[in-house]
């Protein structure tokens, strides 16, 4: 379930680096190849990836806390 929150983010990623690629335009200056190099670029969207699975999994979590006293309330 937690993976599938980065499908969207993911397919953003690939069309922005393909647009920008194509005309030298970029939405976010940190993501601007020319400037900064494939690597610095992937590592900064790794970051990005990897602290959205953080939030994604901390909301997941307080969903199923959230579900499970719901459930003990009721009985």
């Amino acid at each position: 379930m937690i993976p599938a929150a980065l499908v969207v983010p993911v397919l953003w990623i690939v069309w922005m680096l393909i647009r920008g690629a194509i005309s030298d335009v970029y939405p976010y200056g940190f993501v601007n190849i020319t400037e900064y190099g494939v690597a610095a670029v992937s590592k900064t969207l790794a970051m990005i990836l990897v602290f959205g699975l953080i939030v994604a999994t901390i909301y997941w979590g307080i969903d199923v806390w959230l579900r499970r006293r719901a459930r003990a309330s009721a009985h």
